[in-house]
């Protein structure tokens, strides 16, 4: 599995945009919350173009933000799902709580997430 924080872009961005890059972390963290919640219901609905659609974009924004495992696990789960295999997207969600849980205090821990 990836490193669940690889902080390259988000000490670029802290780099240009100082504290303004505090609500940008927060709203992505609590959005993790809500895509993880997200894609667990679109797995257990067996709703495979959402749930592509929707580890895409989870694949995409956590890409961008450093979150390595957690893109990783996604674009493992768009894949699943364009394959139509609802039993490994199933599958990949056990990991997905604690590897928020992680991101979460990565975060945190590298000072890009306030306590």
């Amino acid at each position: 599995m990836a490193q669940v924080l690889t902080p390259d872009s988000l000490t670029e961005l802290q780099q240009l945009l100082g504290d303004e890059l505090y609500p940008i972390t927060q709203l992505f963290a609590e959005q993790l919350t809500h895509d993880a919640e997200a894609l667990q219901q679109l797995a257990q609905a067996d709703d495979f173009a959402a749930l592509a659609a929707r580890a895409h974009a989870v694949k995409g924004s956590t890409g961008n933000m450093g979150a390595s495992a957690l893109a990783q696990l996604a674009a493992q789960m768009e894949q699943a799902a364009k394959q139509q295999d609802g039993a490994r997207a199933r599958s990949l969600l056990a990991d997905l709580p604690v590897l928020v849980e992680q991101t979460v205090q990565a975060l945190k821990d590298a000072g890009f997430l306030r306590p």
